[in-house]
């Protein structure tokens, strides 16, 4: 059943604050993603340190770098919408950009949870765990301006659930 005339005029009179709301959302997602990538940084050199007599440390240096590059490459991403300065009418490409760039950063911590897991060793399965969910639950902080974290969070929390439930007792 459709919205009879007077609501539907109600949604259209709402409509411009709703584009201006989301382009602000855009907007500030941008401009929080530098503070986020260098927690993110950090973290990940440490936890690399950490594990470092644990896991093989060409996957770690491959993990590392590969992370590290990708960084550089979201800044890119950052860095070119400073510039770019979009109009509001293309924030919402920017924004779709903003989720794959970060969904990506996700799935580098969920690989982190499967490839670098100290089978080993509880303390340090533990220390993975609170890495990746804080990392995580960083990301739903830095992001929350919308709802772009939530690719994010599953693509690090999935694998390390997953991985939990896949090594024996």
């Amino acid at each position: 059943m459709g919205l009879d005339d007077a609501s539907q005029a109600v949604v259209r009179k709402h409509e411009p604050a709703q584009a201006q709301l989301k382009a602000a959302q855009i907007r500030q997602i941008y401009s929080q993603s530098p503070l986020g990538a260098m927690g993110a940084l950090i973290g990940s050199a440490v936890l690399t340190w950490a594990l470092w007599d644990l896991a093989s440390h060409t996957l770690l240096i491959a993990w590392l770098s590969s992370y590290a590059i990708y960084h550089v490459l979201r800044q890119g991403l950052v860095w070119a919408f400073r510039v770019a300065r979009p109009p509001e009418n293309a924030l919402a490409r920017w924004g779709r950009w903003h989720v794959v760039s970060t969904a990506v950063g996700g799935l580098f911590w969920g690989a982190a949870a499967v490839f670098l897991f100290p089978s080993d060793s509880l303390l340090y399965q533990f220390l993975l765990a609170f890495f990746v969910t804080g990392i995580a639950a960083a990301g739903a902080v830095v992001y929350s301006p919308t709802s772009d974290y939530l690719l994010t969070v599953l693509a690090e929390l999935v694998p390390l659930s997953g991985r939990f439930f896949y090594e024996p007792p």
